[in-house]
């Protein structure tokens, strides 16, 4: 298993040398900012063997550290290979620290991709401000590198709809917008929220 992960990790750094980048925040959650994640999203798991449902892995010229919370400390390094990564408790060990430890050439300006769609806007900004005294800029990407190694990988899921029967939702939705015309109740209470002058 861990020469399959090595192999996977080579590879995952292949991807990350295509798309012009000197490394790759890789982070355990979905489009949605959810961590407990389906099958399809489960990409740190795949690379890494890490099975924790948070945690954020820093790739950055040809090394990796995972970051976690305390109560994956132990699991982390025993599912993790230690010869690819370091492992790191958020609170003893910050990705400030691990990158000063890194020694970086300090002319060089180093860019670090993520997935657009599993960082937040907040998140970016906090990252880009904390990292832009190592020279380093953050770069969102259209697509997960991991998705283009990523071998059998799980198919989407798509469920079913189904039509609730009346009794469950009470009205229709012709019978609710038409309540909401002729309350004067519920426009007053919308337009105390919604008027320009508040």
């Amino acid at each position: 298993m861990l020469i399959n992960r090595r192999l996977r990790f080579k590879n995952f750094l292949n991807q990350i040398n295509k798309l012009k980048l000197d490394g790759f925040l890789l982070n355990k959650v979905d489009m949605y900012q959810g961590e407990e994640v389906r099958e399809i999203d489960e990409r740190l798991f795949w690379l890494t063997g890490f099975s924790g449902s948070a945690g954020d892995l820093l790739v950055l010229n040809k090394k990796a550290a995972l970051f976690s919370d305390s109560r994956y400390k132990l699991q982390m390094d025993h599912e993790l290979d230690s010869e690819i990564y370091d492992c790191f408790d958020y609170l003893e060990t910050s990705m400030e620290d691990w990158i000063i430890n890194l020694q970086l050439n300090k002319q060089k300006q180093y860019k670090i991709g993520f997935y657009k769609w599993t960082v937040t806007q907040t998140k970016f900004k906090n990252l880009s401000e904390k990292f832009s005294k190592f020279n380093i800029l953050f770069e969102g990407v259209q697509y997960n590198p991991i998705d283009k190694i990523w071998k059998n990988r799980p198919q989407k899921k798509v469920s079913k709809f189904w039509k609730l029967e009346k009794k469950y939702y009470g009205l229709s939705s012709n019978e609710k917008i038409k309540l909401l015309r002729t309350s004067k109740k519920i426009i007053v209470i919308y337009n105390s929220y919604h008027h320009p002058q508040m």
